[in-house]
């Protein structure tokens, strides 16, 4: 009984819990508050991608049917390209060997952790990628603008 009371309060104030199933990553879930066509939403979803060794959590931006579709596009292909992407990425790296020399294993050592908008109209989005290792504090993130890589900075 204090359950449901306690959901329904939380319903109340945050908006019911809305989750869509999507096969290439997970469940997206956002807390709905109003159906009005122009309230916006972050939709979220957290799932572990073949070939990673770490789980990727995913922001897109959407409304109260789901995200926009031209998010889910990108982020589509982006995991297509993604083999191609980091290649750019390590060209890009190795520009600096100062930069370079303590990233030049990330391919192996790093799982692409988090894929989040930038910028919706521009249809700009931020990858980072961490080591698989909690306390390694090295750190990879690319700009993907609109199907090309914008700028890769590293620590």
């Amino acid at each position: 009984m204090i359950t449901l009371i306690f959901k329904n309060i939380k319903d109340f104030l945050f908006g019911r819990e809305v989750v869509i199933p999507d096969q290439r990553i997970g469940s997206l879930t956002a807390r709905i508050r109003s159906k009005a066509p122009n309230q916006s939403y972050s939709w979220t979803s957290e799932h572990q991608l073949s070939g990673q060794n770490g789980k990727t959590s995913f922001i897109l931006e959407g409304d109260s049917r789901g995200p926009f579709q031209t998010q889910l596009r990108s982020i589509y292909r982006i995991l297509d390209e993604l083999p191609l992407i980091r290649e750019k990425a390590d060209r890009e790296l190795k520009k600096n060997a100062d930069l370079y020399e303590p990233l030049k294993n990330w391919q192996d050592s790093f799982y692409l952790s988090s894929l989040l908008p930038l910028d919706v109209e521009k249809n700009e989005f931020e990858l980072s990628f961490e080591p698989v290792n909690p306390t390694d504090t090295r750190y990879v993130l690319l700009e993907w603008r609109d199907g090309q890589l914008a700028e890769v900075e590293g620590k």
